[in-house]
């Protein structure tokens, strides 16, 4: 079986009390972001990320939440994702263009608003399977933790 191993780069943003969820229109929610080119750091790629698909002109990272490590099976493949995943704020009039509505300037993609609480995360289904806790996790104490939710162990 084909394995394809993806670098990617997810952005946490809160705003009262809420984070920016992203959904492929038909089909599941993450967490905003996209996959690092080569020769690219995380930090250019949520930038690039969030202008392509939000029009977000500017960005701090803020803190670092955490990597997760996962696999899953799609059209034949196997996919191996590493993701680091960093709290981003952005100014207010940056904001003010996202909420309470954001608006994605690509037409696979949707965007909402969602309480940060593993409850909620989980309800909702957002991916990868160790959002939930991860997010929940570092909105209580602020600590950077890994997951990892490898379900192809081997790749034999």
């Amino acid at each position: 079986m084909e394995i394809i191993y993806r670098h990617v780069a997810r952005a946490v943003i809160p705003y009262q009390g809420e984070i920016l969820i992203a959904q492929l229109k038909g089909a599941h929610s993450f967490l905003p972001g996209g996959g690092v080119e080569l020769g690219e750091t995380c930090e250019h790629t949520l930038k690039r990320e969030l202008y392509e698909e939000l029009g977000i002109q500017e960005i701090t990272i803020k803190g670092f939440v955490g990597v997760m490590e996962d696999s899953y099976e799609e059209h034949g493949k196997v996919f191996h994702s590493i993701s680091h995943v960093f709290e981003v704020e952005m100014k207010e009039d940056e904001l003010g263009k996202i909420y309470p509505t954001p608006y994605s300037k690509e037409d696979h993609l949707h965007f909402y608003w969602l309480n940060h609480t593993k409850e909620e995360l989980e309800e909702h289904n957002v991916l990868s399977r160790s959002v939930p806790e991860l997010v929940s996790n570092y909105f209580t104490d602020y600590k950077p933790r890994f997951y990892t939710d490898m379900q192809h162990k081997s790749f034999e």
